[in-house]
């Protein structure tokens, strides 16, 4: 049995493991949802799902405006219930962790990702909506990141971040969609 999580799962390593013979669960959900908010099992390479949410967690699936978007119709993931954190320590969480007047008491997690309802209860996950990248774990928020620099109107940026304790300086570069890292000695 292999559980895979923290990124996407692309389908050629779905493709490989199911042809190995094991047994394939893909996890999905943020740190600020406790790590693992949905779980679906893998059959097919080809259909993978967000899956179905763990005990007392909720998605909802909205558009801009946050309200809820008919089945099929992409939207932003919100997450809810007990998985939810309370924000971010020292830093201001109003655009991530969301309180709304409708459900008192409630909160939810904004997760920047583009998914869509395929029915009985899965989720296509389809990208972000947001310039937001992984570099070896670290997030780095293209939009927003002061490291970053913007190369044009085609959304080209550039950036690095410095990793002290093994003298290494990981670089990056999101040309259009594509993502390009390197690392090399500082």
């Amino acid at each position: 049995r292999l559980l895979v999580g923290g990124e996407a799962l692309p389908p050629e390593l779905a493709a490989f493991l199911l042809s190995e013979g094991h047994t394939l669960f893909n996890l999905y959900g943020p740190t600020e949802a406790t790590i693992w908010a949905s779980h679906a099992r893998v059959t097919d390479a080809d259909r993978i799902s967000l899956g179905t949410p763990v005990q007392n967690t909720q998605y909802f699936i909205v558009d801009d405006a946050l309200a809820s978007v008919p089945m099929g119709v992409p939207g932003q993931l919100l997450i809810g219930g007990d998985c939810v954190g309370r924000g971010y320590l020292a830093s201001d969480s109003t655009r991530a962790f969301l309180e709304p007047a409708t459900r008192p008491g409630e909160r939810f997690y904004a997760t920047g990702d583009m998914v869509r309802h395929l029915g009985h209860g899965d989720l296509e996950f389809m990208g972000r909506l947001d310039n937001q990248v992984k570099l070896n774990g670290h997030r780095i928020e293209l939009d927003a990141n002061g490291d970053s620099a913007d190369f044009g109107a085609l959304g080209n940026r550039a950036g690095a971040i410095p990793e002290p304790s093994t003298g290494l300086l990981s670089a990056f570069a999101l040309l259009g969609l594509a993502l390009a890292a390197r690392r090399r000695a500082a």
